[in-house]
C-alpha cells in the first residue's frame, strides 16, 4: 500500500493509495471511485482494494478534489470526470495497461 499524490489538469493536489499486486504480465489496475459523501478511506474501499491486488489487480483508491484529502474546491461531475481522467493518466505513465474504473454513487456517474 502506497500513498500517491498526483495533479489534475488545474493543479490541484489529489490524494490516492495504490495497493500493488505481484503479476507476471501486463499490468492491470481498477480506480475505486467514491460517492458524493464519501472518501477513499471507506473500509469497503480499502477492503476491496485488499481483495483485488490479492487476485492479481492493483487498485487505485482516489480521494476527489473536495474530499477526503485532496485538495479543496467545488464538487461537479466536469471536476470528477477531470480527477479521474487525471487518475488514468497516472497509472498510465507507472505502466499500467488494462484499467478499469469501479464507482459508486456520484462515482459512479463520474465512471460512465
Amino acid at each position: 500500500m502506497e500513498k500517491i499524490v498526483f495533479k489534475n489538469s488545474d493543479n490541484l493536489t489529489l490524494v490516492g493509495v495504490l495497493h500493488r499486486a505481484v503479476v507476471s504480465e501486463a499490468p492491470k489496475a481498477v480506480i475505486i471511485a467514491h460517492g458524493f459523501t464519501s472518501n477513499k478511506d471507506k473500509g469497503r474501499h480499502r477492503k476491496l482494494a485488499v481483495a483485488l491486488a490479492e487476485s492479481g489487480i492493483a487498485a487505485f483508491r482516489i480521494d476527489f478534489g473536495g474530499s477526503g484529502e485532496s485538495g479543496e474546491r467545488g464538487i461537479t461531475l466536469k471536476a470528477q470526470v477531470d480527477d479521474l481522467r487525471s487518475a488514468v493518466s497516472w497509472l498510465e505513465q507507472k505502466g499500467f495497461v488494462d484499467i478499469g474504473v469501479l464507482g459508486e454513487s456520484l462515482g459512479g456517474i463520474t465512471a460512465l
